[in-house]
C-alpha cells in the first residue's frame, strides 16, 4: 500500500500543480478585470501571460510523468491491488463496527487541525487543516452508502474545505502576483501590487469565515453521531 500510496501521490501532485495554475489564472483573470480601467489591462494582461507560461511547462511536465514507465508500472500495481486486494484481519469484522472507528479517526486529526487555528496563524498552518478536511471530507462521503450517519459530517466539511479553499486561494495568489509584480515595472507593477492587496483582505475575510463558523461545524466532526 505505501507503495502505491507514493506513486498515487506523485501523480495527484504533478497534475494538481496544472490544475492550480488554470485554477489561479481564471480566478486571477476576474480579479484584474475589477481594477480600474487603466489597471485591469496591465494587470490582465502580465497575470495571463506569465501564468498561462507556467501552465505549459506544468502540463508538459504532467505529461511526461503520465507517460513514464514508471506510472505504467503503477496502473499495473493498481489492476493488482484492485483484483486481488491485500485485506487485514479487520476485513472480516462488520462494516458497523470498523467504519465508525476508522472515520472517527480521519475526523478527530481534521478537527483537532482546525481548532488551533488563529486568525494570524501560519499559512502552512492553515494549509494542514485543508488538507485533513479534505481527507475527512473524502471518506466521510465514501462510506456513507454504508453508513448514513456519516452524511451529516460530509455536509458540513463540504463547507469547511469550500472555506479553507478560499483561503489557500488567497494565499496562492497574492504569492503569484507578488512574484509577477517583481518581473513588472512601472504602472504594471503597481497595478499588481493594488491586485495583490485586494487578495490579501480576501484570504483574511475567508479566515474569519472559517472562525465565525468553526463552532457550528465542530459538533458534527465527533464519533459519537457516528454510532446513534
Amino acid at each position: 500500500a505505501t507503495g502505491l500510496r507514493d506513486g498515487l501521490k506523485e501523480t495527484a501532485t504533478t497534475w494538481g500543480e496544472a490544475r492550480d495554475l488554470e485554477v489561479q489564472l481564471e480566478l486571477l483573470l476576474a480579479g484584474a478585470a475589477t481594477l480600474p480601467a487603466p489597471l485591469a489591462e496591465r494587470a490582465g494582461r502580465a497575470v495571463g501571460e506569465s501564468l498561462r507560461a507556467k501552465e505549459r511547462v506544468a502540463l508538459d511536465r504532467a505529461a511526461s510523468v503520465l507517460s513514464s514507465p514508471r506510472h505504467v508500472e503503477l496502473l499495473v500495481a493498481l489492476v493488482d491491488a484492485a483484483v486481488a486486494p491485500r485485506l487485514t484481519e479487520r476485513a472480516n469484522a462488520p462494516i458497523a463496527e470498523v467504519v465508525p472507528d476508522l472515520l472517527a479517526h480521519t475526523l478527530r486529526r481534521a478537527r483537532r487541525a482546525t481548532q488551533s487555528l488563529q486568525l494570524d496563524g501560519r499559512p502552512g498552518d492553515w494549509h494542514r487543516a485543508r488538507v485533513l478536511a479534505k481527507r475527512a471530507r473524502y471518506a466521510a462521503e465514501m462510506v456513507t452508502p454504508v453508513l448514513p450517519a456519516a452524511r451529516k459530517p460530509a455536509t458540513h466539511l463540504a463547507r469547511l474545505t469550500d472555506l479553507l479553499g478560499r483561503v489557500q486561494d488567497g494565499v496562492v495568489g497574492r504569492s503569484l502576483l507578488g512574484e509577477i509584480a517583481q518581473l513588472s515595472a512601472g504602472r504594471t507593477a503597481a497595478a499588481l501590487e493594488v491586485q495583490a492587496g485586494r487578495h490579501e483582505v480576501a484570504q483574511l475575510d475567508a479566515r474569519r469565515a472559517v472562525l465565525d463558523e468553526w463552532p457550528l461545524i465542530a459538533p458534527h466532526l465527533r464519533r459519537a453521531p457516528l454510532v446513534r
